[in-house]
């Protein structure tokens, strides 16, 4: 173990008497005994005297009403003596003031199934249950050492999945707890959910699910010696930072500052993950109650993520669950979620570390106001998170996922999948390289997906459809560049036209066909795979990534059956009838009739049927000779009048007529003397009321049209 004795006495000597002015004695005394055993000390301060160059050095924890509560390693303290600003050495975090009930790995194993997970393990216990969760799940857990810590503790992870030793295509998630030593809830609850997840498959349904379609990773504790530091066997006096004093949260590549040091834990951690690429991540800390999304660097109204409120809404589903199953008032700081920078801004934290440089999707899940909670309360703290666990890892199996593989070999690519006009600033994601999956967690919505790699043509695809909860399946095939396609085509009769265009082009350039018929043939169209692409001759496209085989279609040109059409004038010599003709079936034919002076129009007949009473009307020409008479009358009705009771008054009129009659009148239509409707109405009943006073004065023939006659009568408008 390492010592962090130091020549106390002179030490304390020459601060005091250095800084004697801003600090007293006593309080400078006190952070150097602490220095004695530790890598960091618990200061408060008045927020006044907080200035941005600290915001480097010392690690923030919170600040209530004008006090901030900080970490400081020992180069910090003394920068803030040197800054000459008061502080007061407060009681550590770590330094609990209740049994932590700490177990050995002897008495975990003598508790045997009786799992109450009401305890801290020591170092010795922990690291053997992880050991044991491998042997006692050889096929669902595989235990990795990721690294040493600065005094040579083990970074442990388990890997839990199905088939744990056989490579698969399935996204990969992670846990991790505790990269604050002091921050030890975290640290039990991920051991339970490793046990939770291995003692559950093959009869939880979700948990089957869950182990058959990802893989786990689980971190427990990220940071040992922070836990452990006064000895293997106790959390008692656990500190924030690993052993040289540095908080591993401050420790990250960071795109806006690049200040420490990386440490043994950090290196490894990145080691470790630059192997795997994960799909979601979640780190637990504590100290607060409330899940903490990205951006950590920048606030929310500098800088978003593109998937801001899909973080929202995972982030919102996490704890508005662990919410309804705990007593009121839990996780519900800022409302249960909030977005990183707009807490507060921090440097070199792993959550975006891990969302910027490694295109994961991580939010850091603050599980308790005490950052060590008593043993007998850990099991009320599993009961308030571990379905909100278990949804979590569900939303990264959500969204978009597939395959890409080369178009030719259908080897997996390593490619870049991007979503256009919305991904920015690293939050696209990449391909692996074993199998070439992906997968993109992503709000309901309809996006454009473009697909790139080196060596290969783009594809972009268009109207992918996302729906919250589900997945969408989107496969893709690259090609290497230089690939040539083929275009081939197939005269259809043979012999019955010619063609050009065939040949072997590169993706994307202009490809033009045209065809040409022979002798009395006519050209129909190109048709791939049985349907009509184009009808024209002559056709351009751009060459897509597959080979096109063309049919070209002739047909014989034969001349349309034609059939005549007759128009007959009854009385002959009573008006003309214009139309006649020769058309094919189907064809529309206008058609009218003209009376002479003193007729009038009755109606158009084919046998003894009635076609119209229109004057002039569309006829429609059947697939037969048609012979069509247009009707005539003389304006001679008195006897008709007689028999009918019919009657017109007053006549002459100013425009007002009345018509009656014994039967229905069905329509009147009124002629001038040239044959041309002036006025036509259904009637529908025995009388009605005409009206002219808009038409100009002269005679007029008034056609009444009964039930059974057709009566034309003189009148005058005056």
């Amino acid at each position: 173990m390492k010592s962090f004795k130091t020549p106390f006495f002179f030490v304390v000597l020459f601060a005091i008497a250095l800084f004697a002015k801003a600090q007293s004695a006593e309080q400078v005394t006190k952070a150097y005994e602490i220095f004695e055993n530790k890598p960091e000390v618990y200061l408060s301060f008045d927020a006044s005297e907080m200035k941005e160059i600290l915001n480097f050095y010392l690690s923030y924890d919170y600040q209530k009403e004008d006090r901030i509560f900080v970490y400081a390693n020992k180069s910090a303290f003394e920068l803030l003596l040197n800054m000459q600003i008061d502080f007061k050495v407060e009681r550590s975090p770590g330094d609990i003031d209740f049994d932590p009930n700490m177990k050995t790995w002897e008495e975990i194993l003598a508790k045997g199934n009786e799992k109450s997970w009401d305890f801290y393990p020591t170092y010795s216990g922990y690291v053997n249950m992880m050991y044991q969760f491998q042997t006692d799940y050889t096929n669902l857990v595989k235990i990795y050492n990721i690294g040493e810590t600065v005094l040579g503790r083990d970074l442990l992870y388990a890997k839990i999945t199905s088939n744990v030793n056989q490579q698969k295509a399935v996204p990969k998630f992670m846990y991790s707890s505790t990269m604050h030593g002091d921050e030890a809830t975290g640290f039990v609850l991920m051991l339970r959910l490793i046990d939770y997840l291995a003692s559950n498959y093959g009869t939880n349904p979700d948990i089957t699910f869950l182990l058959d379609n990802l893989e786990i990773y689980i971190c427990p504790n990220e940071n040992p010696d922070g836990t452990y530091t006064n000895n293997d066997n106790t959390v008692s006096g656990a500190t924030r930072s690993n052993a040289n004093g540095v908080d591993l949260n401050r420790n990250y590549p960071n795109p806006v500052s690049q200040h420490s040091v990386r440490q043994p834990e950090t290196i490894a951690m990145m080691s470790f993950t630059d192997t795997i690429s994960f799909i979601m991540s979640a780190n637990i800390h504590g100290g607060i109650e409330l899940i903490n999304y990205p951006w950590d660097s920048w606030t929310s109204g500098v800088k978003k993520h593109a998937d801001h409120n899909w973080f929202i809404l995972v982030s919102r589903e996490y704890a508005d669950t662990a919410q309804y199953y705990s007593p009121s008032g839990y996780m519900t700081a800022y409302g249960g979620v909030t977005h990183g920078g707009d807490w507060y801004v921090v440097y070199g934290s792993r959550q975006d570390y891990f969302t910027y440089y490694k295109y994961d999707r991580e939010v850091t899940i603050e599980i308790s106001d005490t950052k060590m909670v008593p043993g007998a309360q850990l099991p009320a703290y599993w009961d308030y998170n571990y379905r909100s666990f278990l949804n979590y890892m569900r939303q990264s199996l959500y969204g978009v996922k597939g395959l890409v593989k080369n178009a030719i070999t259908l080897d997996p690519v390593v490619a870049k999948v991007e979503v256009l006009s919305h991904d920015a600033f690293n939050s696209e994601v990449y391909t692996g390289e074993m199998f070439g999956d992906y997968y993109r967690p992503l709000l309901a919505g309809t996006y454009s997906f473009k697909f790139s790699a080196p060596g290969y043509y783009d594809q972009t695809i268009s109207n992918v459809s996302v729906t919250n909860y589900n997945t969408t399946q989107l496969d893709v095939m690259l090609v290497p560049e230089g690939t040539e396609f083929e275009v081939t085509i197939i005269v259809d009769p043979v012999a019955s036209g010619t063609v050009t265009g065939a040949g072997v082009y590169d993706l994307g350039s202009p490809v033009t066909i045209t065809a040409s018929p022979n002798g009395d043939f006519v050209f129909q169209g190109w048709f791939l795979d049985g349907s009509l692409v184009n009808s024209q001759s002559e056709y351009t496209f751009n060459m897509p990534m597959e080979n096109l085989e063309f049919t070209a279609k002739f047909s014989e040109e034969i001349a349309p059956e034609t059939y005549n059409l007759t128009l007959l004038v009854n009385p002959a010599g009573t008006g003309t009838a214009n139309g006649g003709g020769t058309y094919e079936e189907g064809e529309e034919v206008f058609v009218s009739a003209t009376p002479i002076a003193g007729y009038v129009f009755v109606n158009w007949t084919i046998g003894s049927n009635i076609e119209s009473t229109l004057r002039e009307f569309q006829f429609t020409m059947p697939g037969s000779d048609v012979t069509m008479t247009a009707n005539f009358e003389l304006i001679n009705n008195a006897a008709i009048l007689l028999s009918e009771k019919l009657e017109i008054y007053p006549n002459p009129s100013n425009g007002e007529y009345f018509v009656s009659a014994d039967n229905e009148i069905i329509e009147v239509i009124i002629y001038n003397i040239i044959g041309k409707v002036v006025y036509s109405q259904i009637i529908n009943d025995v009388e009605s009321r005409i009206n002219l006073t808009g038409v100009d004065a002269g005679v007029y023939f008034m056609k009444i049209v009964l039930d059974s006659n057709v009566i034309v009568k003189k009148i005058q408008k005056l």
